[in-house]
């Protein structure tokens, strides 16, 4: 997360200076790591967590992976923006990070997230409808694909019965449109799983709005 997420998520309390001096002051505790991202994000400060830090907050001895350092920063730290706005809206009822899926999932809520591990999601909400809530996966693509990748991805989520529903949030219109076709081509005698929107469409707007490959609308 840069300093400003964590001022918005964390320390709203705090004014911005303020909340970066406690960030170096917990960085001088070695239980997070900075580094100013000069090339990218115009030079913002990135904070992650140490492995001390995890050990000493976090850690539960139940892990069966621990990562502590991203490995697509741009992509991630949109995330930290789509997670924030997406646990504003009403149906919105959880939203677990791929990390916390991947780390603690084969355990987390009575193992009710189990089988959702091997999805290999950006995150997974819990989003109520009117007769259940259902755990749904959701991903975020920040960079063109070809249409090979998208099949792959397309077999993996209509392959599988407990996934009725995925969310997912595209960089680019250019993006989205060539999804929509590539699953109507290809899933053409199935209900449409993939619900589409623009990142800019959800960090903007105050309602959540995803639509299919048919054109129906899903508001969160």
């Amino acid at each position: 997360a840069t300093y400003e997420q964590i001022h918005r998520d964390v320390y709203s309390d705090y004014k911005l200076n303020s909340v970066a001096k406690r960030m170096r002051k917990i960085e001088n505790n070695k239980l997070v790591k900075t580094y100013r991202a000069r090339t990218l994000l115009e030079g913002k400060v990135v904070v992650t967590i140490t492995k001390q830090g995890f050990s000493c907050f976090v850690k539960d001895g139940l892990e069966k992976r621990i990562e502590l350092k991203s490995d697509a920063v741009n992509h991630d730290l949109d995330l930290v923006d789509i997670r924030t706005k997406l646990l504003k809206q009403k149906r919105v009822k959880r939203y677990f990070t791929e990390n916390e899926i991947q780390t603690w999932g084969h355990v987390l809520d009575d193992f009710h997230y189990s089988t959702l591990v091997e999805l290999n999601s950006d995150a997974v909400l819990d989003i109520e409808f009117p007769r259940a809530t259902l755990k749904v996966p959701l991903e975020y693509d920040a960079t063109h694909k070809s249409n090979s990748r998208y099949g792959a991805m397309f077999s993996k989520y209509y392959s599988r019965d407990d996934t009725q529903i995925v969310l997912y949030i595209c960089q680019t219109e250019r993006t989205m449109k060539q999804l929509m076709h590539l699953e109507k081509k290809e899933h053409t005698s199935n209900q449409p799983k993939l619900f589409y929107a623009l990142k800019q469409d959800i960090l903007e707007n105050e309602l959540s709005k995803f639509k299919n490959c048919k054109g129906d609308e899903l508001i969160l």
